[in-house]
């Protein structure tokens, strides 16, 4: 990037600072990548790479990830490059098929999640910049190291999957929406964020940045019906009770592709195969089914007995807790029972996801998967499966103007037509704004997902899909932002069941929208934003008693030899490094010899003399370091002519 420059008397004088400056005195210094390296850019459609990471612990101070899976945008891995590592899930449940099950509290709803001591956090994350060495097969950090702990790790008897993943942030210098931004979708395993990373300005120019959908996923329906006369939270057998959505503490076997936020329309389901590691029961990694909703994901609706069944999956939570599924179909009907349920004897609702408390600009997730509801094969499996949660947008420029939209609503669950239970809905996922200054008039959409509805027009009532929470929305201005949760599935009410047609399933809550300051935002790496130096360079001659402050009626002599002095100052806020001055000489303006002097740090070019004169009036002389606030004078006796 070339820096301010302002020039007094004679000749011209630039400064470069090379933009891959950094201060590399601490082993966990803040550093630089090469911002705005990609230049002026008009951006649409998959802007990011992604990679996924070896399995393993990454402690701290790690400096090599090998790499695999690349998928998004097409570009290569290399030196230089902004980097984001992400950790996707990583949380502990509690495993006791009780109330207990989540995060360990008793009493409704089971649900929830804690962090690990000492290891991986969900949603945390720091930029790093390439190191030398790097290919699109290995992540080289020398220079910019791991600050925390991430890891990589299927999952266990007694954790879910652990999963982070590396994604490339173009470096643009200035960006302009030229239509639909988006991002891969989330696979298991990388995906569902989208990164911007402009040095100076980000234009929205009329369009949008669209995530809607492409967070977590949502459970895979299943038709299955075994009596289990008893309050189950987590069932460890594809036999009975309905599939648990996809969040920060694991991934289940059977997953949903239900990403639209607008329709209920039914999707398909990928299973993972039978070795596939889910949620923990404690001896093993296949609790995947019934109540209970691990970290921000919605519970599975359950199965009773023949008699009783139906019960509706939980949404997603982010911002908000996701809400809880319908009470299900009951043949007994519901003469006695309250209108909250909360006596009802055979309970099958699966509980809301939980709302992630960490959110904060530093910490981002995704939104979480709806659970899926009961289904016994009176309708198709994909009818009753969950919805995904949005997906993560990280913006960050100087400036932010024009007029656009950033969307990362959850997607709305399939509504079931026949007498089965529905899906819950997917959780609004995460949008992050930061700019110094902000001009835009921007609106975010991170709205939670319907829950689906069972058998509207049906004659007797089954258990809707309960509403995704609303996501979080983090700028450093105002928005129009929605952060809604998403409404509940509904039922018919020919039962004349007390909940009427909501029939228990509760709509996701409200997500999270602040307005923070700029400040330094960044976990590790800076940014473009905050990436930059201003190199201001001043030339003067010093003929007289006036110094080297120019006046008006200086004057040399021909044939006389003159001192000009060359004066660069950094006046930050980062430093400048590796700058470069050149000074071409006026015709016949003889210079034989130069001398530099610092202050502040700085450290003269390695030419001196005749050498320092050649470079200046050719390729260049490089100011090796060059602190915020330092000064470098260069002083040249040439002979007028």
């Amino acid at each position: 990037m070339t820096h301010s420059i302002r020039t007094m008397a004679r000749g011209c004088v630039a400064a470069f600072a090379l933009s891959a400056v950094f201060a590399a005195t601490q082993a966990h210094a803040q550093v630089c990548a090469t911002p705005g390296s990609a230049g002026d850019a008009t951006i649409s459609g998959i802007v990011n790479t992604y990679w996924t990471p070896a399995n393993g612990t990454f402690n701290a101070g790690s400096t090599t990830i090998a790499l695999s899976g690349q998928r998004g945008a097409a570009a290569t891995l290399a030196p230089g490059d902004l980097v984001l590592v992400i950790q996707m899930q990583c949380a502990n449940i509690n495993t006791a098929n009780s109330l207990l099950y989540g995060d360990g509290a008793a009493g409704e709803p089971a649900s929830g999640y804690s962090d690990p001591a000492g290891s991986c956090l969900a949603g945390r994350y720091q930029f790093v910049r390439a190191g030398a060495g790097t290919t699109s097969a290995s992540l080289n950090l020398t220079g910019s190291p791991l600050t925390a702990t991430y890891v990589q790790a299927n999952a266990t008897n007694t954790n879910g999957r652990r999963t982070f993943q590396v994604i490339r942030v173009p470096q643009y210098a200035n960006a302009t929406l030229g239509g639909a931004v988006t991002a891969s979708e989330w696979n298991g395993n990388s995906g569902g964020v989208v990164a911007i990373d402009a040095a100076f300005t980000l234009n929205l120019n009329g369009q949008s940045i669209n995530v809607d959908g492409l967070g977590f996923r949502g459970a895979g329906g299943r038709a299955r019906s075994v009596d289990d006369a008893v309050e189950r939270f987590r069932w460890d057998t594809d036999d009975r009770h309905a599939v648990k959505g996809e969040g920060i503490a694991g991934t289940p076997r059977f997953v949903s592709l239900k990403r639209d936020p607008n329709s209920g329309a039914t999707a398909g389901i990928t299973d993972l195969g039978a070795a596939w590691g889910g949620y923990p029961t404690g001896t093993a990694s296949t609790g995947d089914f019934a109540r209970g909703a691990p970290g921000n994901a919605g519970g599975g609706g359950a199965y009773w007995d023949g008699a009783s069944d139906n019960g509706g999956g939980g949404g997603g939570g982010n911002g908000g807790a996701g809400g809880r599924g319908g009470a299900g179909w009951r043949s007994a009907g519901y003469a006695g029972i309250l209108a909250d349920y909360s006596n009802l004897t055979d309970k099958k609702w699966g509980f809301g996801g939980t709302a992630f408390a960490s959110a904060a600009p530093a910490r981002l997730v995704m939104g979480g998967g709806g659970g899926a509801g009961d289904n016994n094969a009176n309708s198709t499996p994909e009818e009753s499966s969950g919805a995904s949660g949005g997906g993560i947008v990280m913006a960050r420029a100087v400036t932010v103007t024009g007029t656009g939209t950033i969307t990362a609503r959850g997607a709305r669950a399939a509504d079931n037509s026949l007498n089965d239970a529905g899906g819950g809905g997917g959780a609004g996922g995460s949008v992050l704004v930061v700019a110094t200054t902000w001009t835009a008039a921007l609106t975010v959409n991170v709205a939670g997902g319907r829950g689906g509805d069972a058998w509207v027009p049906g004659g007797s009532a089954h258990g809707g899909g309960g509403g995704g929470g609303g996501g979080v929305a983090i700028t450093t201005a105002a928005a129009t932002v929605t952060a809604t949760g998403g409404a509940q599935g509904l039922t018919n009410t020919a039962q004349g069941q007390p909940g009427g047609a909501t029939h228990g399933a509760t709509a996701g809550a409200g997500g999270v929208a602040q307005v923070v300051a700029p400040g330094t935002d960044t976990p590790g790496t800076d940014v473009g934003r905050t990436c930059k130096a201003d190199v201001v360079i001043t030339k003067t001659n010093t003929p007289g008693v006036n110094g080297n402050v120019d006046q008006a009626a200086d004057t040399v002599t021909s044939g006389a030899s003159v001192p000009y002095s060359i004066v660069a100052t950094n006046n930050g806020p980062k430093p400048a490094n590796n700058t470069v001055i050149t000074d071409p000489a006026p015709t016949n303006l003889n210079c034989p010899t130069a001398t530099c002097t610092a202050t502040g740090g700085a450290v003269c070019p390695a030419a001196t003399g005749a050498a320092l004169v050649t470079a200046l009036q050719g390729a260049g002389a490089t100011v090796p370091t060059m602190p915020s606030g330092s000064t470098i004078t260069i002083t040249l006796n040439c002979t007028v002519p």
